[in-house]
């Protein structure tokens, strides 16, 4: 991994490993506290609380399609 890091980002390839690190700990944290929010409910129920079924329909199939 140094290795790959030091020929993509030059010498200074060890910055991006904060940068991901950074990122990882930002998804880790929302998935935490959607889970706290939601009181253990699935993100699917908290969505179909929460948006309308004409904006929902698009983020089903987007995540479909991904």
């Amino acid at each position: 991994m140094p290795r790959q890091l030091a020929d993509y980002f030059g010498t200074n390839g060890w910055l991006f490993l904060l940068v991901c690190y950074l990122l990882s700990a930002g998804n880790i944290g929302l998935i935490a506290l959607v889970y706290k929010l939601g009181g253990g409910r699935s993100v699917f129920e908290i969505l179909e609380q929460s948006l309308p079924k004409l904006i929902l329909y698009p983020v089903y199939v987007s995540l479909a399609s991904v």
